[in-house]
C-alpha cells in the first residue's frame, strides 16, 4: 500500500467528499477506545482530541515571605510529552480528561506530575477557562486550580521548573506556550467562574 499516494489523493478532496474516510477513522478510533479503556495510541493522541478537550490545570503561584506574589513557576515541556511544537517551552502542568476520569482523579494525576508527594500545600479551585490551541486545532475547556509555593519549592518539584516574574509574564515573547501564558494572566487578573480567553482564539472568532 502506497500511503503517500493515498494521502496525496485524499488531500485533493473537500471535507464533505472525505465523509466516508472520516467516518471510517471515527469508527476505528471508537473501537480502539472500547478495547483499550478509552485510550488511543500516543501517535494519534493529539489528532483525536476532538473539537473540544476537557482538562485540569494547576497554576503554581510563587509568594515571598511576606505573602506577596513574586511570580509563577512553570515547567519545561518534556521530550516525552505530546506536542512537538511545545518542546523547549514552559507551561503550567495540565492533564486531559480520560474516559474513566472524575475531577478528583484527573487532578490527582496532574498533582503527581507536578509535585509528586513532595508538597503538602493544597490546591484551590479558581474557575474554568475556554481557550484555543492552534497546534492541536481545537478548543480546551480547563478546570483551573492554584497552588501557592515559595521560591525554594520549585527545585523540589517534578521536572525542570522556572519562576517567571510578573514583569516577564507581561511579555508576549516569553518562552511559554501561548495558551498557558494567557491562563496565568487570567489568574493574575483575578480569574472568574467561566472565562473565554479571547487572546488565544483564531482571528475573526
Amino acid at each position: 500500500m502506497d500511503m503517500n499516494r493515498i494521502l496525496s489523493e485524499l488531500n485533493q478532496l473537500s471535507l464533505e467528499e472525505m465523509a466516508p474516510v472520516i467516518t471510517l477513522v471515527a469508527n476505528k478510533s471508537y473501537e480502539w477506545r472500547l478495547a483499550h479503556n478509552g485510550y488511543v495510541p500516543f501517535s494519534v493522541f493529539e489528532d483525536l482530541l476532538g473539537p473540544v478537550t476537557v482538562s485540569v490545570q494547576i497554576v503554581h503561584e510563587v509568594r515571598n515571605a511576606s505573602g506577596l506574589v513574586s511570580g509563577y513557576a512553570l515547567r519545561l515541556r518534556e521530550s516525552n510529552e505530546a506536542g512537538d511544537v511545545y518542546k523547549g517551552l514552559y507551561h503550567s502542568t495540565c492533564t486531559s480528561f480520560r474516559w474513566t476520569d472524575s475531577i478528583e482523579s484527573a487532578l490527582a494525576r496532574n498533582n503527581r506530575e507536578s509535585v509528586g508527594d513532595n508538597h503538602p500545600s493544597r490546591v484551590e479551585y479558581l474557575g474554568i477557562t475556554y481557550h484555543h490551541e492552534v497546534s492541536r486545532r481545537n478548543m480546551d475547556l480547563t478546570f483551573m486550580h492554584r497552588r501557592v509555593i515559595s521560591p525554594e519549592d520549585a527545585p523540589r518539584m517534578e521536572g525542570s521548573w522556572r519562576i517567571f516574574s510578573v514583569d516577564e509574564l507581561s511579555r508576549d515573547d516569553a518562552p511559554i506556550i501561548h495558551s498557558s501564558l494567557e491562563q496565568v494572566r487570567w489568574v493574575l487578573s483575578g480569574g472568574g467562574s467561566f472565562s473565554h480567553l479571547r487572546a488565544t482564539f483564531p482571528p475573526g472568532f
